[in-house]
């Protein structure tokens, strides 16, 4: 039984790396959407703005399609 528990909690502990690895990653493409639309939005030209935009939804479609991948490949 002993062995059992060190056992899931191992998996527990690999799942939770890889949910904080996705969370993370989706906060930061969030945060990059709403940096242009408020705090400095005045620095951006409108091509700035596009592409900032544009690489935070790739990313996020990323993770949509990536939902089996290691907590590095997220990281990296």
């Amino acid at each position: 039984m002993i062995e059992d528990a060190a056992k899931f909690k191992a998996e527990d502990d690999a799942k939770m790396k890889i949910i904080d690895a996705r969370n993370g990653f989706e906060n930061y493409c969030y945060q990059l959407k709403g940096v242009h639309m408020n705090d400095m939005k005045d620095s951006f030209t409108n091509a700035d703005k596009r592409g900032i935009e544009q690489l935070a939804s790739e990313g996020l479609q990323w993770l949509e399609v990536n939902e089996e991948v290691s907590a590095e490949e997220i990281n990296a």
